[in-house]
């Protein structure tokens, strides 16, 4: 009887947080979840730290998370108030500039093949917690405070080098 390999490992989120960490609004990548705290897990939960403008847009297309216009909607999250797809493409939507990056990111995400959820989040979000917790539509009141005690920043990566931001042509 074998075990069941987990989903997401370090080395399988690599080139999926790569193509994160190389949109241009995009500031820093920490990882967060399972894979943050034990290196592995079913999923990728990421936050990407990104300007004022950028969080403020991806919490306006949040707010009306009911109108985006899918077919079909994923899951419903029982804990993050809401459908997980319609969160995920609202990160996207919010963190691409460019149709390039939005194609690229698009592209990344079906290779990566697993479950992926982006959390973009302000600069200093980690030293205004409970701040962020009243934007964001969570059941659990402590979401901020725990990812932030998750978050570990890829520069503190486990292949050795830090990640490098590489433009892409857009």
């Amino acid at each position: 009887m074998t075990s069941k390999q987990p989903a997401v490992t370090w080395e399988r989120a690599r080139p999926m947080l790569d193509a994160l960490v190389n949109i241009a609004a995009v500031k820093d990548v920490l990882v967060v979840g399972s894979v943050a705290r034990e290196g592995y897990g079913n999923d990728l939960d990421v936050v990407v730290v990104v300007d004022d403008t950028v969080y403020n847009e991806f919490l306006a297309t949040m707010a009306c998370h009911g109108s985006f216009g899918f077919d079909e909607k994923s899951d419903y999250d029982d804990y993050y108030v809401g459908y997980r797809l319609e969160r995920v493409h609202a990160a996207i939507e919010a963190i691409t500039s460019t149709p390039t990056e939005y194609g690229w990111l698009l592209a990344a995400m079906e290779r990566f093949g697993a479950e992926l959820d982006i959390h973009p989040m302000p600069h200093g979000w980690m030293n205004k917690v409970d701040t962020v917790q009243t934007h964001l539509p969570h059941k659990d009141p402590n979401f901020v405070r725990n990812i932030a005690g998750d978050a570990r920043a890829l520069e503190l990566d486990d292949w050795g080098k830090g990640f490098q931001k590489v433009y892409c042509m857009s």
